[in-house]
């Protein structure tokens, strides 16, 4: 049966935990050292030296100390030795401090993870009255005997709200100190339980993977963007961390506090603008936008250590805001890699592990996959360096395209199946000042079941921005999208469309410590 949207169970278990995650950020905030609070805010120039940071680049050299003096350094400090910043040991998630008992950090992600399911259950039996909903023993008998399926819910259920629902129990382990991998055993289990006693209808085997896959790689995002704001130190990033990992706000109240970890390197950049574009809209017609990207660990540092999962990884959310909002979450992490260097390149290779949802209309695409890759950074000389990415993967499941339901109604609109992906980058960067790049990728989806046929949809697409003043920057993106499926019973359909976009852009980051990094942040 069809799952409506609305009664989406996420927001049940937000609206249960919203009071608690703001109060423990505020007085995460008021807790916090001295120093830590001194971190925050406005920071001079590195004295003795040329200044680092969004505030300093791209200026002649007599006029950046006088200019950075009077304008915000957004980036993120280097990693420091004190009380409050460390590294982490093994592959937990944050340097432990003195906290409640060692069965605790099993014990405890169980019963959240528990408590959420059924938050979410209760939620759609007594308040969305959905009839999947009302689950009995007989029900949760029936699923454990029956054969796991493909199921028929919409696209945003299926490839945004599971994901989501994952990055609760994996969040949940993260931060009571347990591993990444142990955590994403937390996920999997999770999401079993929910597909055999959340839900009267078969267990979904498509929710499994979805939930499992994205709810590791965004739940460790989240969890060191998370830190990474924490480290910062403030009530208003303390809040902002709270949302964006709030299983580990919770742990922090529960459990004791932990020491934020802080990357080596890493940049972001926050845009607003608007699109226009016949593949996200209607031709002719702007709608507005904000977007995040985000990278931890970037490639060519050489003091980047590849220790654990996800040491580097990186981010890339949209969401435009129109009659069909079009949202974009691409997101991918290294599980296992090695740094090289190559004259004049820099960079990393190894195993990643990936989650796309890019949803423009007919052109909508979302995958779990597994794949090699490697990113690579090349000083030219002149303050101009080349940064590229290439990345193939098998795709464990995805969900792609468009096509007609039933003439009931019912049935899924779009093809779900294993199939692959890849991914080509290539930018040229000068400094902080300008970048100028081209991006393509690819996507293949072998449909199962009753859709059956295959989807075939690439983008590409140029991008370039231009550092106005301080850490503020104008962007433009155009695309090209392409879409070719083919399936039994009618023959092929190829249809393209394009998409522009212009934003206003706030970047900032960590500046590796090398020299001929020194204006790149």
């Amino acid at each position: 049966m069809q799952k409506p949207l609305h009664p989406v169970a996420l927001v049940a278990a937000l609206a249960w935990l919203a009071a608690p995650l703001a109060a423990a950020a505020a007085e995460a905030a008021a807790a916090a050292s001295p120093a830590v609070q001194g971190r925050a805010g406005l920071k001079p120039p590195a004295p003795g030296g040329t200044p680092r940071g969004v505030a300093a680049a791209g200026l002649a050299p007599a006029h950046r100390e006088a200019l950075a003096a009077g304008l915000p350094d957004l980036r993120i400090p280097p990693r420091e030795a004190g009380p409050g910043v460390g590294t982490l040991p093994e592959d937990a998630w944050h340097d432990p401090l003195p906290r409640r008992g060692a069965a605790s950090r099993w014990t405890v992600p169980a019963v959240e993870s528990l408590s959420v399911n059924l938050a979410m259950m209760g939620w759609n039996r007594w308040v969305g009255a959905a009839p999947w909903a009302d689950i009995s023993g007989d029900s949760i008998g029936r699923n454990l005997r029956s054969r796991w399926v493909l199921d028929d819910d919409q696209f945003w259920v299926n490839q945004f709200g599971h994901p989501y629902q994952g990055t609760w129990a994996f969040s949940a382990a993260r931060s009571a100190g347990q591993g990444f991998w142990v955590s994403s055993a937390y996920a999997f289990a999770a999401s079993g339980l929910w597909e055999i006693a959340g839900e009267t209808e078969r267990p979904s085997r498509n929710d499994q993977v979805t939930t499992t896959v994205a709810g590791m790689v965004l739940g460790e995002i989240l969890g060191r963007f998370s830190d990474a704001l924490r480290a910062e130190g403030g009530t208003w990033n303390g809040v902002a961390a709270a949302v964006l990992s709030p299983m580990g706000a919770v742990n922090r109240r529960l459990l004791g506090p932990t020491r934020p970890e802080r990357a080596t390197s890493s940049r972001w950049a926050l845009a607003m603008g608007g699109a226009t574009g016949d593949a996200t809209g209607d031709r002719g017609t702007w709608g507005g936008g904000v977007g995040l990207d985000f990278a931890w660990g970037l490639p060519g540092d050489p003091e980047l250590a590849l220790e654990k999962p996800f040491d580097h990884f990186v981010l890339e959310a949209r969401y435009g805001f129109a009659r069909d909002p079009d949202a974009t979450v691409r997101a991918r992490g290294l599980l296992a890699g090695r740094s090289f260097e190559a004259a004049p390149a820099r960079g990393l290779y190894g195993l990643f592990l990936l989650f796309d949802f890019d949803t423009p209309q007919r052109f909508r695409v979302s995958t779990s996959a597994l794949g090699a890759g490697a990113s690579a950074r090349a000083d030219l000389g002149g303050g101009l360096a080349l940064e590229g990415d290439l990345v193939g993967a098998a795709v464990i499941l995805g969900a792609a395209g468009s096509v007609d339901r039933g003439d009931d109604g019912k049935g899924r609109d779009y093809r779900i199946g294993p199939g692959a992906q890849a991914l080509a980058g290539l930018d040229l960067v000068a400094g902080t000042r300008a970048r100028l790049g081209v991006v393509a990728r690819q996507y293949l989806i072998f449909g199962e079941g009753e859709v059956a046929g295959d989807e075939r949809i690439a983008e590409l697409g140029a991008r370039g921005s231009v550092r106005i003043l301080g850490a503020h920057a104008v962007a433009v993106d155009v695309s090209r999208h392409l879409r070719h499926a083919t399936a039994d019973a009618s023959g092929p359909v190829r249809e393209a469309g394009w998409a522009f976009q212009v934003s206003w852009v706030i970047q900032g980051g960590v500046a590796p410590s090398a020299a001929d990094w020194a204006v790149e942040l």
